[in-house]
């Protein structure tokens, strides 16, 4: 998906799935049409529409790879606006090589708004039930791209970027 989702969590997704289903808006709508919602890993796991799935890290890491390794991938990433500036004559914007137009994710905490990107995966960093997920992260202020494990909570919230059976 060239965008992040912004499907609406209505509680009853996954008849099956007794644990919490939470996707949020933080600071305004207009973010959540721009940025997309942030989920929690339960939300995360299902609600990829058909046809699409949560990535693994494996296919995190082939992209990472496919737009030059760690030293280039997240300035080829990133959109070519949206992101703000640590200093006046710095432009932290990407080029979006790809088309994958990462913009900044919605933060829960304000002052990373605009500066950072997290986005889940599908691969558990720990075999225990309330252990941590892997999942991609962008720093604008950073040059490198970056798999943080173990990291991710399952009640964290973080974007969803579905891929393509």
């Amino acid at each position: 998906m060239a965008e992040n989702l912004r499907y609406k969590i209505d509680g009853e997704l996954v008849a099956d799935q007794s644990n919490d289903l939470r996707s949020e808006c933080f600071f305004s709508d207009d973010s959540c049409l721009v940025m997309g919602l942030l989920y929690n890993w339960n939300a995360a796991k299902y609600v990829c529409p058909k046809g699409w799935h949560l990535p693994s890290e494996k296919e995190w890491s082939v992209l990472i790879d496919l737009m030059g390794g760690d030293a280039k991938a997240s300035r080829r990433l990133r959109s070519t606006s949206g992101w703000k500036e640590l200093n006046h004559n710095e432009d932290l914007n990407g080029t979006d090589d790809c088309g994958f137009d990462l913009l900044p994710s919605q933060a829960t905490y304000k002052p990373n708004l605009g500066y950072e990107a997290d986005a889940w995966s599908s691969t558990n960093a720990s075999s225990e039930e309330n252990g941590s997920i892997l999942f991609f992260n962008i720093l604008s202020y950073q040059t490198d791209i970056q798999l943080l494990l173990p990291y991710g909570y399952i009640d964290d919230l973080k974007s969803i970027r579905c891929l393509k059976d």
